[in-house]
């Protein structure tokens, strides 16, 4: 869905994924079939922005719009050779932890059981990550395994969210 912002006869703006109900605005966006069984079989998803200001809600929809492509570009290719950006890979990265029900830092934390991520690149990669992950003379490293997106989320739940990152872009 979208919603006109602004319209003057000649020229109109609007925002896609919107979905205004109640005077909250709303993400509103139909789930590719391919990947409905990462969100439960849903065919929708809804997010409240929590907001009734249009620009507000406009800047936070694409926000999510973007974050859900590079989590389904990420889901759909078995490589890393398709050309994912720097801003697609936090953002894809993000998204697809928080599909997990993951948050950033958290395998520093006494109680983290890694089986959670296993089961997931399991699922996607089957026997030849299985015997890589428990062969100590597997046949290829872990990380040979993960699209650019994957390796971020392994990153993010590895690392401390408040330690300071130094990139060289």
């Amino acid at each position: 869905m979208s919603i006109i912002l602004f319209d003057d006869g000649i020229f109109t703006v609007t925002a896609k994924h919107l979905l205004l109900k109640n005077g909250i605005y709303f993400y509103y966006r139909r789930i590719p079939e391919d990947m409905r069984g990462h969100h439960g079989g849903k065919r929708h998803r809804r997010v409240s922005l929590q907001t009734r200001l249009p620009q507000v809600a406009a800047k936070k929809a694409a926000m999510l719009a973007r974050a859900d492509d590079a989590m389904w570009k990420a889901l759909r290719t078995k490589t890393g050779a398709d050309g994912f950006t720097t801003q697609e890979t936090k953002e894809g990265g993000l998204a697809l932890l928080k599909a997990l029900g993951l948050s950033p830092g958290e395998a520093l934390g006494d109680d983290w059981d890694a089986d959670y991520l296993d089961t997931y690149f399991e699922g996607r990669y089957g026997d030849a990550f299985i015997s890589a992950r428990y062969d100590p003379r597997g046949p290829r490293p872990l990380k040979s395994f993960f699209n650019p997106v994957e390796a971020e989320v392994v990153r993010l739940v590895t690392t401390d969210p408040n330690e300071r990152r130094v990139c060289l872009s």
